[in-house]
Parts: structure tokens; C-alpha cells; sequence
């Protein structure tokens, strides 16, 4: 943990269980058995053409139903599903990536499955693709660069018709998916150069935002408070926007405290404390995130101090956590669902073979809560 001062610049397997018969039962021989008798029935593998025989289509139609679903009629979508479900057949994607056909697949590969904010932009992509007969391959990088590097060969294995990101391509990757030639959408943060498409918000806007808010309710020296900025970048790109406000503007530069650990709510108290036992209280704290918020108002409140009272407390992402609470922490809301809804909408024109917008900026709000409050 260190203080510095912010720049201006920018068990076993089960058994099977088995039943004798009884002593009295008959039991057939093995001579009884003749030789044209199969010990099991024989099985035979379910096509596509079972399919488009008992629907009555052709092998196009039933493809283009269960790849591209947009393009027949419900009427037919109907007919092909109910033959589907009386054939049993299942779609082999994989022999369909080799074949250089769609795969109806989506590789998503994210920084975090614990946290909220990245279930939010699953569910707004899945919102959209599952429709459209599409679904998602998830990996999780746990925010290490090195990961993330990794895994992108290691999912285009599996031929996805496309790719989606939380953040820039990366250098190493880019030669490539560029020689793949698949839609990729860098998502969560605005890049000035996108690799191909890209949904997102100025991180370094919305800590501004922050500052500018704060400011105004006449707070005049602040805390900011991130955790693992080295890894979490768009943490460490609030708290820059966040300072470089207040330097613009010729406000004191706030006290700055990068935490080691991954961002928490405990990490968050921790902080606090650390802030309170500075010879000089700062009036407000700004938490690059609402897990470090919560934990920092906690902190106060153990500490006997009043919350906007004595200290104000300010998170982003608009977490329900914060919201809920009481007091309500004053935060910073992305529609994450929706930028989801909006990079998966990419992804199918860009499939379609339409050009569509290459930067999509979603926009923030700042939520003001009862843990900040106009200075006197």
C-alpha cells in the first residue's frame, strides 16, 4: 500500500448398479441367441438430412434455420425446430468451423466472473445473439495480461464466428486476427484506435465527472482511493481523470493510495483507515469502485465519524450494493447491459456484411447518494 501525491498529468466414480435375476426367472442361453441377433440395437447417427426430410425443406433451408434464423420465416424456423426435436439431431459446430461455415459460436473473454460488472455486458450480449441462434464461449483472464494472450489463439481454436473483449486488443495478438479476418469488439473502455469495432466509456471522462460534482458541492481536498491500478487499468484511469480535473481547475491535489490487492470492500476499509490516520482528514474520498466505497464508509462508521457528515464517500458503477445501502453512496452508472446489447449488434452487421459505426461511446451519469452532501 502507498501514499503519493497525484500527478497533474494525465470421489470415486459410482458404481452401476445391477440386479440379479431370481433362481426361478428364465434366463436365456447363449445358444438360444441366433446370428443375425444384435446383442444391442444398432444405432445410426442423426443428420442433417433426417431433419430436412421430415420437414420437408431442403438441406439449405435447414442450415440457414439453425445458423441464420433471420433469414427464413418463422413459419419454416417452426417446421425445422419441430423436426429437430423429433430427430434428436444435434448441429455439429466444430465440423462446421472446418468447413469454413458459421459456427453460430462467439468468443468473449473477460477480466473477472466474480464481478457484477462483467455479468451485466454477458447478459446484455447474450440478450442479443441467443435470438439470432448464436451463443457465447466465455474465458476468464483473471485481469492478467499474459492470460488474455494466451487464451485468444486458444479460443480461435474453435473457429468463433467473432470475437468480443473487455479492453484493447493486444499488440501480440493483433497480426493474428488480422489474418483471421473475424469481427472483434473491443468493449468497456473508449480506444482512440480501435482494432475493429468499439463500445465503451472515457474512464478517464468519468472520474472527471466525478471531480467536477464533488467541486461543486464545495468539497476542496479529497482522498482517491484505487486498487491494483497496475492491472485493473480502467480503475487507474478514473482516479487520472479524477486528479487531472482537479489540477486543471487549480484545486488541491488529493491525497492518492494505490492498494496492492484486488480491489474489496475489506481493501476499501483498509484504506480508510489509512486515510484517517493522516495528520490532515481529506473532506471527501473518492473510491475508484463501489466495493472500495462501501468498505470505506464502513471503516467511518466504525470509527465513530458520520457519513456525509463528517466525511464523504463517492464509488462508481452504480452496483446495487451501493444504491441500497443506507446512506445511498453517490456513484457513477454505465449501462453495461446495455453497451452489450450494442457491441453484439456490431457483431451481427459486421457478419451480415454491413459497416456499421466503429466507436459507440454509451455515456455515464453520475448518481448523486446521501454520502456526500453540499458544504457549508
Amino acid at each position: 500500500m502507498t501514499f503519493s501525491h497525484c500527478l497533474s498529468t494525465s470421489a470415486m466414480e459410482p458404481r452401476m448398479a445391477t440386479r440379479t435375476p431370481p433362481a426361478s426367472a428364465a434366463s436365456p442361453s447363449r445358444t438360444n441367441r441366433t446370428a443375425t441377433q444384435p446383442r444391442h440395437p444398432e444405432s445410426r447417427q442423426i443428420t442433417i438430412k433426417d431433419v430436412a426430410r421430415l420437414a420437408g425443406v431442403s438441406l439449405m433451408t435447414v442450415s440457414r434455420a439453425l445458423n441464420r434464423p433471420e433469414l427464413v420465416s418463422a413459419k419454416t424456423r417452426e417446421l425445422v425446430r419441430q423436426a429437430v426435436e423429433r430427430t434428436g439431431y444435434i448441429p455439429n459446430r466444430l465440423a462446421g468451423g472446418l468447413s469454413g461455415l458459421h459456427t453460430g459460436q462467439v468468443a468473449v473473454l473477460v477480466p473477472s466472473l466474480s464481478n457484477l460488472v462483467f455479468s451485466d455486458l454477458l447478459n446484455g450480449l447474450s440478450s442479443v445473439l441467443e435470438p439470432h441462434g448464436m451463443q457465447m464461449m466465455v474465458g476468464n483472464y483473471h485481469y492478467l495480461q499474459q492470460k488474455l494472450e494466451e487464451q485468444i489463439p486458444l479460443f480461435l481454436g474453435w473457429a468463433p464466428d467473432a470475437l468480443v473483449l473487455v479492453g484493447p486488443v493486444p499488440r501480440s495478438a493483433a497480426p493474428l486476427l488480422r489474418a483471421r479476418a473475424l469481427p472483434v469488439v473491443e468493449t468497456v473502455e473508449l480506444i482512440n484506435t480501435p482494432f475493429d469495432c468499439n463500445v465503451g466509456i472515457s474512464h478517464q471522462d468519468a472520474g472527471a465527472a466525478m471531480a467536477e460534482y464533488l467541486t461543486q458541492l464545495g468539497y476542496r481536498s479529497a482522498a482517491a482511493v484505487s486498487a491494483n491500478a497496475g492491472l485493473e487499468r480502467r480503475t487507474s484511469q478514473r482516479i487520472e481523470g479524477f486528479c487531472r480535473y482537479l489540477s486543471v481547475n487549480n484545486f488541491p491535489q488529493p491525497v492518492r493510495l494505490d492498494l496492492e490487492n484486488r480491489s474489496s470492500i475489506s481493501e476499501g476499509g483498509k484504506a480508510m483507515r489509512r486515510i484517517l490516520d493522516l495528520p490532515e482528514r481529506p473532506e471527501v474520498v473518492f473510491c475508484a469502485n463501489d466495493d472500495l466505497a462501501f468498505g470505506a464508509m464502513m471503516a467511518c462508521l466504525d470509527a465513530g465519524l458520520r457519513v456525509p457528515e463528517d466525511i464523504g464517500v463517492a464509488g462508481f458503477n452504480a452496483l446495487d450494493l451501493a444504491l441500497q445501502c443506507r446512506p445511498s453512496i453517490t456513484t457513477v452508472n454505465v449501462d453495461r447491459h446495455r453497451m452489450g446489447v450494442l457491441a453484439a449488434r456490431l457483431l451481427l452487421s459486421r457478419l451480415s456484411g454491413e459497416n456499421g459505426a466503429e466507436r459507440l461511446d454509451v455515456g455515464f451519469t453520475v448518481i448523486p447518494g446521501q454520502s456526500t452532501r453540499r458544504q457549508a
